[in-house]
């Protein structure tokens, strides 16, 4: 035979108080917006870097067409530098701070033409080094690429 269980009664139910649900909603709808105000942010910042970086390599081919003479770009340690062609190199017009925690990388199938040359040229013809270039910031990415003519395309998703 099967025992009965007794089951006390002390006229108070067990469970959560309307209450206490309200407080442990309210902590949880606050978390879930900082997170979300977080994220949008970074995106913004990331979006921005990737148009200033989309505008300095147009400056580039802008300035070689204009000027007729070569214009290079190059990306290193969270800045990028805006290069004229000289006869015995590059000389530095123009520095452009990026924001910190930013970085650059080329795709593997870009090949840099030398460890001290800018990694795109822009030529006079309105032609560049063809690239695939990846801004990453906080475990998000944006692709910018060319075919090296001169028409540079955006990619959210690397």
């Amino acid at each position: 035979m099967r025992a009965k269980r007794k089951i006390l009664v002390t006229g108070k139910e067990q469970g959560f108080t309307l209450l206490e649900l309200l407080v442990a909603l309210t902590i949880m709808a606050l978390l879930t917006g900082t997170v979300v105000v977080t994220l949008s942010s970074q995106d913004r910042a990331l979006d921005a870097a990737m148009n200033r970086t989309l505008g300095l390599l147009k400056s580039c081919r802008n300035n070689a067409i204009v000027s007729g003479h070569k214009y290079a770009v190059s990306f290193k340690n969270e800045r990028s530098v805006l290069f004229l062609a000289t006869s015995p190199g590059w000389e530095s017009e123009k520095v452009f701070k990026q924001p910190s925690g930013l970085g650059y990388r080329f795709s593997q199938r870009f090949k840099q033409l030398s460890e001290n040359s800018p990694e795109i040229e822009c030529s006079p013809d309105g032609l560049n080094t063809p690239f695939a270039l990846v801004l990453t910031m906080q475990k998000q990415s944006r692709c910018i690429s060319s075919a090296g003519n001169g028409v540079f395309g955006v990619d959210a998703a690397c």
